[in-house]
């Protein structure tokens, strides 16, 4: 039996309407090492949190138990299986020592304050002399409940059901490529409107020389089809990157420039509680430095 933790964490802060929220979580979680081909992983979390209402609604109160399990099943040196179980209350601040996955599943993909969410993962990864797979299949079903000013309290449900698939090849011993696609069923009572069935490819060319010199050419396509078209339409984005820079001799640091949404593509990339990450629908150039003490 090892890695052993026990921890207790809490919090107290107020937003900027001077509402007091607090959050309190204390955990016991295990890793076992049955057999050198499989790992067995389990937590068990209580959590409280209290959230102030903002419109002289009700306080939202959450007393949670909330389980992890995951499972590591390596057969060969060439293939390893993850299976994942979870319950979470998403915090709202996400600087936490506690840890962040389960059998290398990553907790939390929702992002909405006070969500209560639910989740199950199967994973396989697959490797070869110069080529690495990546398969997940994965259901999340959340709930986040709001208080309104006329005293009433209203849950919302979301749901996600989706896969993804990427590869990563080695071509040469200065070059490498990437290819990927996912696929995400949306459904979410807080946000109606942009129910939809997501979907996403992508393509990726990075060159490192022996020089320092290194560069990178990627290439996103993503194809939404709304589920009703009250606000959104269906759409379609092209986005090319690229970037090419200099790592210092040493690797003391390096210098890059990029280029993102190259051709200037207009778009509207939905955000939602499961898609936080976003992009500018115009041309962003720029530059970084890197330096290595």
């Amino acid at each position: 039996m090892t890695d052993n933790y026990y921890y207790i964490y809490s919090d107290e802060f107020q937003t900027d309407t001077r509402t007091n929220d607090r959050f309190f979580t204390t955990y016991l979680q295990d890793i076992w090492h049955i057999t050198p081909w499989l790992t067995v992983e389990a937590g068990l979390y209580w959590d409280t949190m209290k959230i102030e209402s903002v419109s002289g609604g009700p306080d939202i109160h959450h007393h949670m138990i909330n389980p992890r399990f995951g499972m590591i099943f390596r057969p060969d040196p060439f293939n390893t299986i993850r299976l994942a179980a979870f319950k979470y209350l998403v915090p709202r601040i996400t600087e936490r020592i506690d840890p962040f996955d389960i059998a290398g599943v990553p907790v939390f993909r929702n992002n909405f304050y006070g969500t209560e969410a639910r989740e199950f993962d199967l994973i396989w990864e697959h490797e070869w002399q110069n080529l690495y797979s990546f398969s997940n299949i994965f259901y999340i079903d959340s709930e986040v409940k709001s208080g309104f000013a006329d005293n009433t309290c209203r849950t919302y449900d979301s749901r996600v059901k989706g896969a993804e698939q990427s590869f990563n090849f080695i071509l040469k011993d200065w070059a490498g490529a990437a290819v990927g696609y996912r696929f995400l069923d949306i459904t979410n009572e807080n946000a109606p409107a942009r129910d939809r069935y997501d979907q996403k490819y992508f393509t990726c060319l990075t060159c490192v020389f022996p020089s320092g010199i290194f560069g990178s050419a990627c290439e996103t396509f993503r194809h939404m089809t709304m589920k009703n078209h009250s606000i959104y339409d269906n759409e379609d984005m092209w986005i090319t990157d690229v970037t090419f820079g200099w790592q210092f001799p040493g690797k003391k640091g390096e210098i890059a420039f990029f280029c993102n949404n190259l051709f200037d593509s207009h778009f509207n990339w939905i955000l939602d509680d499961f898609i936080f990450s976003g992009r500018v629908p115009e041309r962003e150039i720029g530059i970084t430095l890197s330096l290595i003490f």
